[in-house]
């Protein structure tokens, strides 16, 4: 009996394993297809896109499996979407979308205090909603610089963590720390990473490098450095062709801008050689005299 037994219990922890590690692959599959559609989303901005991709998302966490990962998805979703609200000043859609990646990022962290991505968009959240709120305080300082330590200690070398605190430094007042030129600092150090970061597996987060190069060239754009500005936009293009907020918006904008500048230097020139035009014609008659 225990000859038939063994070989049957043997069998059937073959069977669970394997049907395990097929539903993990599986999920892995479901998670970066989802999450492929979430950027590109993210990309063109399209509202209807994004609000399906994480209810996508959403209807994966009836597996049960990654659900601090899908969770992270879920708030980074809805992260987008409410820096796209804030842009566009509608403050109660904005603040309604960062309110669910709130509690989607909380939920991430709760479930896998170990991964480095649910503190660093904790921290971006954290600061954005205090924006929309009009709302700072040494507390908040406190939980984000937390958020950003806990990172730095679980994966030091993700570009990310600096990519945010240049997005903080860069929108933050001066009286609260934010500073132009260490958010300058802070995107470089985020480019030279992104160059040689992997994420550690596949289906972990991997965006951020074509939005540094857009900021830096945005810096750029804002100080008068329009040829580092082109550049820059164009290096965020080389990472990312569709990025809709580079190709449609800031790269065309600049070009038009900067038309101004080279008309007037153009008319100005044209005055200058009509003004030597007719000094010199009046001149000459005046010597005929």
């Amino acid at each position: 009996m225990k000859r038939i037994i063994s070989p049957l219990i043997i069998l059937s922890l073959l069977v669970v394993k394997i049907d395990v590690t097929y539903s993990s692959v599986s999920i892995d599959s479901l998670i970066i297809t989802s999450r492929d559609q979430l950027n590109q989303s993210i990309n063109n901005f399209n509202e209807d896109l994004i609000k399906e991709s994480i209810e996508k998302f959403e209807q994966l966490l009836i597996y049960n499996q990654k659900v601090w990962l899908i969770n992270y998805y879920i708030a980074f979703g809805y992260y987008k979407s409410g820096l796209y609200y804030f842009n566009e000043q509608n403050v109660k859609n904005a603040n309604e979308s960062f309110g669910e990646a709130f509690l989607h990022i909380n939920n991430c962290i709760s479930v896998n205090d170990s991964f480095a991505e649910g503190y660093i968009m904790k921290a971006n959240i954290i600061k954005i909603k205090s924006a929309i709120e009009q709302f700072n305080s040494a507390e908040l300082d406190s939980e984000v610089h937390q958020c950003f330590e806990h990172a730095k200690k679980l994966d030091p070398g993700n570009p990310r963590i600096y990519y945010s605190l240049g997005i903080l430094n860069y929108f933050q007042p001066k009286i609260y720390g934010g500073d132009i030129e260490v958010a300058k600092e802070n995107f470089a150090k985020a480019i030279e990473l992104y160059s040689i970061y992997k994420p550690k597996y596949k289906v972990y987060p991997d965006w951020g490098f074509d939005e540094t190069y857009a900021w830096l060239g945005k810096i750029a754009s804002d100080q008068g450095n329009i040829k580092l500005a082109k550049k820059y936009y164009k290096k965020a293009l080389d990472v990312n062709p569709d990025f809709d907020w580079v190709k449609k918006d800031l790269l065309p904008n600049l070009i038009s801008n900067n038309k101004f500048p080279i008309l007037f230097i153009s008319v100005g020139i044209l005055i200058i050689i009509i003004a030597i035009f007719i000094f010199y014609y009046l001149n000459k008659r005046i010597n005929r005299q």
